[in-house]
């Protein structure tokens, strides 16, 4: 009996360490839905806004002078960064990315391709590669958000 108990305990210890060595690491689509980002740009003069993440979409809402804008763009992650065109089959497909494809404008196929410097559970730093940043009249070409937790009965957050 006493060894019984013994070969159960050792088990069981097995088992809870073997778990936590192959327990999933969290994805960057995941940190991404997670938070509401909220723009840390001391250098952008407009008012800031926030994006929130659902699984294919990036939903940016700003607040200029009580005014709320909303813009909803579709986006994916990817490795790399070999086309300059929004391709519609990966959304939704890599859960992890160097780099982050957002659909704007007309045509659909119009991008903005940003690389992710930084993600984790306080900032998300991005970079706008394509088109060049010296085209684009605004923001700058590289953004700073603060994480805000976003509460479970988020409508965004469960799409």
């Amino acid at each position: 009996m006493k060894k019984l108990a013994i070969l159960i305990m050792f088990v069981v210890c097995i088992s809870a360490s073997t778990n936590k060595s192959f327990a999933q690491t969290e994805s960057m689509q995941d940190k991404l839905m997670k938070y509401k980002w909220i723009e840390n740009n001391k250098q952008w003069s407009s008012a800031p806004g926030y994006s929130i993440y659902t699984k294919n979409e990036c939903i940016y809402i700003s607040d200029i002078n009580d005014l709320a804008d909303t813009y909803i763009r579709t986006y994916y992650l990817s490795d790399t960064m070999i086309s300059k065109t929004f391709d519609y089959s990966k959304v939704n497909k890599y859960t992890n990315g160097r780099y982050l494809y957002r659909q704007v404008g007309k045509p659909r196929t119009n991008v903005y391709i940003y690389e992710i410097l930084e993600l984790n559970n306080k900032k998300l730093i991005i970079k706008l590669v394509y088109p060049d940043p010296r085209w684009i009249i605004g923001a700058p070409s590289i953004r700073h958000y603060k994480s805000k937790r976003l509460k479970k009965s988020t409508l965004f957050n469960n799409k």
